[in-house]
C-alpha cells in the first residue's frame, strides 16, 4: 500500500464512521459497491477518480482533503453536561450522590461495559478508544484533562464527557488530588 493510498483509506473510515455508517449503509446511499468502498478503505488502490469524487461529494469535502495526511482515526469529544441531572424520577443510570446519567437505559441492556479509573495526582492516564463503541466519562471525583491530537477538554467533577472514534485519548490530572472517573462503553 502506497502512501497516497493509505491517506485515501484513513480518510475515507474517519469520514464513513463520523456519519455512523457501515460499508454497506455507505453503499445504499452513492453509486459504489460495498467491495469498492472495503477496497478503498483497506488502501489497495485501484480506485477511480469519479468514485473518490462521488465520494467527496456525498460527505461535503473537497476533493483534496481526500489526499491529505492523516495517521489514523480521529477521537471525537463532546461535553455532555445536559444528560446529567439530580433527579432520579426518569430512567437512567444512577452513580451516587443522588446524581444519574438518563437516556441511555436502552443502550446499555446487557452491553454495556463499566469501570471506575483512578487517576494519580499529576499523572497521565491513556485510555483506548474502539471504534465500535461510544464512552461515556463521568468525574465523580477530582478533574482531569482529555487530550486528543486534536483536542483539549478540561472536566470537571459532576460533568459527563462523550467520546467516540478509535486512537489514544490522555486522561490527565495537573492537581493535586487524585482523580476518579468512571467510564462507561457501549
Amino acid at each position: 500500500m502506497t502512501e497516497i493510498y493509505r491517506n485515501i483509506a484513513w480518510k475515507l473510515i474517519n469520514l464513513r464512521q463520523r456519519e455512523g455508517l457501515t460499508q454497506e449503509q455507505l453503499s445504499e446511499k452513492i453509486s459504489l459497491s460495498k467491495c469498492q468502498i472495503s477496497r478503498a478503505e483497506r488502501g489497495q488502490g485501484q480506485i477511480t477518480l469519479e468514485s473518490l469524487f462521488i465520494l467527496s461529494t456525498y460527505f461535503e469535502v473537497p476533493l483534496e482533503d481526500l489526499f491529505s495526511r492523516t495517521s489514523k482515526m480521529d477521537i471525537e469529544m463532546k461535553l455532555r453536561t445536559e444528560y446529567v441531572e439530580r433527579k432520579l424520577n426518569t430512567p437512567c443510570i444512577n452513580i451516587g450522590d443522588n446524581l444519574a446519567i438518563k437516556n441511555y437505559v436502552k443502550a446499555f441492556e446487557n452491553t454495556a461495559k463499566i469501570r471506575s479509573i483512578e487517576i494519580a495526582s499529576k499523572s497521565i492516564r491513556k485510555m483506548k478508544v474502539e471504534k465500535n463503541f461510544r464512552y461515556e466519562i463521568y468525574v465523580l471525583q477530582g478533574s482531569f484533562i482529555a487530550r486528543t491530537n486534536d483536542e483539549t477538554f478540561e472536566i470537571k467533577k459532576d460533568q459527563l464527557l462523550s467520546v467516540k472514534g478509535t486512537g489514544t485519548l490522555k486522561l490527565v490530572n495537573m492537581h493535586s488530588e487524585r482523580t476518579t472517573v468512571l467510564t462507561i462503553a457501549y
